[in-house]
């Protein structure tokens, strides 16, 4: 029996030094595993993407601060396939109506580029994007707020027919302008495969602001391409095959379904 105990003690010893080094090694695994794929919101890297688009970045906002902005979701404007829209203030007074994503992917990358790359679009009939806020899981855009909702909206509440044309055929110019704009005049091109009355919003004045372009990529669905001047974007190799002036009678194709 005393010869025993020495060698069942130096193996156990030797089995718990093993798992210690086993422990110690999934450890490292996990360390080094977890600094190469850390998450951009901890090593500051989404500020560094937004910082490097000049100042016409978007602002990021926290989850805290857009449940302060929209009063804990309050106040629900409408609900569509990219997530609900609630009605919003900034601490400036400011309305603002706030877009909280469904979940569109692990990436934040991805995400942070597409926000930076909607953000530099700027004309009179787009949409202006304000900020953007990035927790994880938790993903909201910021845009301005439009007082009288969609196009379909005021279709459906306006009787007057004369009203109603003379309104429409201002509208479809606006939207006419904003979509040239988006294939031609913006730094990022961008073509819009969904162009229907509900994301056409109208603001004080009526005036037409395109939406819901850009954001489509986030989920990974084809309904608009969104590409830097470059044969590494999507664009550059949808190029490869088709002109740039087929891409854009796409859109146009679908103004009819805007003008019925």
């Amino acid at each position: 029996m005393n010869s025993v105990a020495p060698h069942l003690a130096q193996h156990c010893s030797c089995v718990s030094l093993g798992l210690g080094v086993l422990v110690l090694s999934s450890f490292i695994i996990f360390y080094i595993k977890r600094s190469h794929n850390q998450d951009p919101e901890s090593n500051e890297d989404i500020d560094k993407v937004v910082l490097g688009h000049g100042s016409l970045a978007p602002k990021r906002y926290g989850y805290k601060e857009i449940k302060k902005i929209t009063k804990s979701f309050s106040d629900k404007l409408g609900q569509g396939g990219y997530g609900t829209v609630y009605k919003g203030k900034l601490p400036d007074g400011q309305l603002v109506a706030v877009k909280v994503l469904t979940e569109t992917g692990d990436n934040a990358q991805d995400f942070i580029s597409e926000v930076s790359s909607i953000s530099k679009t700027s004309h009179v009939n787009i949409v202006n994007l304000l900020g953007f806020c990035y927790k994880r899981n938790k993903r909201a855009l910021v845009y301005e707020f439009m007082p009288n909702k969609s196009l379909d909206n005021f279709i459906s509440n306006n009787a007057s027919p004369v009203v109603e044309w003379e309104k429409l055929f201002e509208i479809a110019l606006g939207v006419g302008r904003g979509l040239e704009y988006l294939h031609r005049g913006c730094n990022t091109r961008i073509v819009h495969f969904d162009i229907k009355p509900q994301n056409i919003l109208l603001d004080e004045e009526l005036s037409p602001k395109i939406s819901d372009f850009g954001i489509a990529n986030l989920f990974k669905k084809k309904q608009s391409i969104k590409s830097k001047l470059g044969p590494e974007g999507l664009l550059g190799t949808l190029l490869q095959k088709y002109s740039l002036e087929v891409l854009e009678s796409f859109p146009i194709n679908q103004m009819s379904t805007v003008m019925e």
